[in-house]
């Protein structure tokens, strides 16, 4: 009785030990389940964002389109009839009916300083106004004697120029254009203020004659060149209705004659830059594209 007494004991002991292996076994598989479902859960959330991406992304490049189209048809429609200006203003229209839109800005890449300009006082003027150091303009000379600039990154290289300076300097200056000046319809206000600076801190070289009313009061003439008309910076947001944005850059050669090809001298993932809010929400519900 003793011997079948143990065995009926060291039975239980073996149930009780088999019991907390299972539930064991069963905690461990709710754990890699509930982990599964989770990282599941991720990569769908994943995926829905770069579909979500990827459509803003298109509707970007589209608005590229929309540009070089815009561009192409001026010489027979004139600039009156121009859907997007060429001052840097901010244009908006509805891609589709869904909500997403569509924000176009074309700068005349004339109505930027030209790093390669022969006009050496102008980069010294420009740099000057900017508040960059006196030696800058001349170690900008020497870089551009070993090379010319092929991008306006190439100020990156420059010694001396801070921060701040080095992105207001890159919103204005330009590789993209074969203008000794800036033609003044297309330049920027900023722009305008810095020249204008730049002329009160190193003064008037009284090698020609100043005007007024184009950059400012006494402003060098010097400094003027109309646009040839040909380069310009195309900037495109597209916005999804849950506000997912993607924003495309592109510098754009439009040929002198109406047989020429537009080509692409530059292509790139813009900054999604904050625009104006009260644009994007008119141009969702507003006029379609």
């Amino acid at each position: 009785m003793p011997l079948l007494s143990r065995k009926f004991a060291r039975l239980k002991d073996d149930k009780g030990f088999i019991l907390v292996v299972v539930l064991g076994m069963c905690t461990v598989l709710a754990l890699l389940g509930a982990g599964f479902a989770a990282a599941i859960r991720g990569d769908l959330r994943t995926t829905a964002i770069a579909l979500e991406t990827t459509k803003a992304r298109s509707i970007a490049e589209a608005g590229i389109a929309l540009a070089i189209l815009d561009l192409r048809n001026e010489p027979k429609s004139g600039p009156a009839q121009r859907r997007f200006p060429l001052d840097g203003t901010a244009t908006g229209c509805q891609f589709d009916a869904d909500g997403s839109a569509l924000i176009v800005q074309i700068e005349d890449e004339g109505g930027k300083v030209n790093l390669n300009t022969p006009n050496t006082r102008l980069l010294a003027v420009l740099f000057a106004g900017l508040g960059a150091a006196p030696d800058v303009a001349q170690a900008l000379t020497r870089e551009r004697g070993v090379s010319r600039f092929a991008s306006i990154e190439d100020l990156d290289q420059i010694r001396g120029l801070p921060p701040e300076i080095l992105s207001q300097a890159k919103a204005i200056v330009t590789v993209h254009s074969a203008s000794v000046g800036v033609d003044a319809v297309m330049a920027s206000s900023t722009l305008k203020a810095a020249l204008k600076a730049g002329v009160d801190k190193i003064g008037d070289s009284g090698a020609v004659q100043t005007i007024s009313g184009t950059f400012g009061d006494d402003v060098l003439a010097e400094f003027t060149s109309r646009s040839t008309n040909s380069h310009y910076t195309v900037r495109s947001m597209g916005q999804l209705a849950n506000g997912t944005r993607s924003v495309t850059e592109a510098i754009v050669k439009v040929p002198e004659t109406a047989n020429g090809e537009v080509s692409l001298q530059h292509w790139r993932r813009g900054s999604i830059r904050a625009p104006n809010d009260g644009l994007l929400t008119a141009a969702a519900s507003g006029k379609p594209c």
